[in-house]
């Protein structure tokens, strides 16, 4: 352990005590990891061990389509996370969605990013659609197991040493990730890389974020507009239809008159990890049963 003169309470869940000395695994980490004694150090080993020294990758995502505001979520997820995982940390990303339809994801640029050779692919491809799921397959696509999402690590793609990295390079940088969920409103998620760091949990953090989640099953963009439209409008003066948008809102959101497609996020709730260990048991109970 090294000195520190970061004044802060030591790391150790409970502990209270002023910080002396900071983990040196993760040193360079923002913010590090601090202790008061080796001994809470030891207690604190059991959780830091996941992510201590390991790296995290930052991304940048967008609503593609999205206004008033650009739905926007700046976040960091452990190298070590399999694309599904990706899925699933976009899934709460945005409302949290609840993990009910078809994705796909796919490299945008004109190669195939998955074309390692000419008798092997492994291809972006939507996480259902297999013949083996519907008795049918999709025209021109590659037989590729559905566990390929479950095994592929971000790793594979996003570090230099990755064996799929130089797939995804092109004029030197990675092209952006495209994360389509739900092929009948279609949302389609711009990702854009920004580079890697000391990861500070092992699990998804949120520096940023902008912009309401649109509810599930609303109708693409131009329905979430018509459902922010609804609401703008004074309850006294909607229309029928104005009137059945916003109930509906109110209804399958869950959130009854607290529902408010203008609120903004908040980052600090979306961070607790109590949060989103809930809502990750879910999605894998909702992809164990598909």
């Amino acid at each position: 352990m090294l000195p520190t003169t970061v004044e802060t309470k030591c790391s150790t869940l409970g502990c209270q005590n002023k910080a002396t000395s900071r983990c040196t695994g993760c040193r360079d980490a923002t913010p590090p990891t601090v202790y008061c004694s080796s001994d809470c150090q030891k207690r604190d080993w059991i959780f830091h061990k996941k992510y201590c020294g390991k790296k995290a990758y930052t991304f940048d995502m967008t609503l593609v389509g999205s206004r008033d505001p650009v739905i926007t979520r700046s976040f960091e997820v452990p190298s070590w996370y399999t694309f599904q995982e990706l899925h699933y940390t976009l899934q709460y990303a945005m409302g949290p969605w609840q993990c009910t339809h078809l994705h796909e994801f796919s490299f945008r640029g004109e190669r195939d990013p998955f074309t390692y050779n000419d008798d092997e692919k492994l291809k972006i491809l939507p996480r259902y659609l297999y013949e083996d799921d519907f008795g049918f397959s999709m025209p021109g696509q590659p037989a590729v197991p559905k566990e390929w999402e479950e095994k592929l690590l971000l790793s594979d793609v996003f570090d230099p040493r990755g064996r799929l990295h130089g797939k995804v390079v092109q004029d030197g940088e990675i092209s952006p990730l495209m994360y389509t969920y739900d092929f009948g409103d279609c949302w389609e998620h711009e990702l854009k890389y920004k580079g890697e760091k000391l990861a500070r949990e092992a699990r998804p953090l949120f520096t940023s974020a902008q912009g309401c989640g649109p509810i599930e099953d609303c109708g693409s963009i131009s329905g979430w507009e018509d459902v922010k439209a609804a609401f703008r409008v004074p309850a006294a003066q909607r229309t029928s239809e104005q009137r059945y948008k916003v109930q509906w809102a109110k209804d399958v959101s869950g959130l009854g008159d607290a529902c408010d497609p203008f609120k903004e996020p908040d980052v600090v709730q979306m961070n607790y990890e109590g949060r989103w260990e809930n809502h990750l048991q879910a999605y894998k109970l909702a992809s164990a049963r598909a």
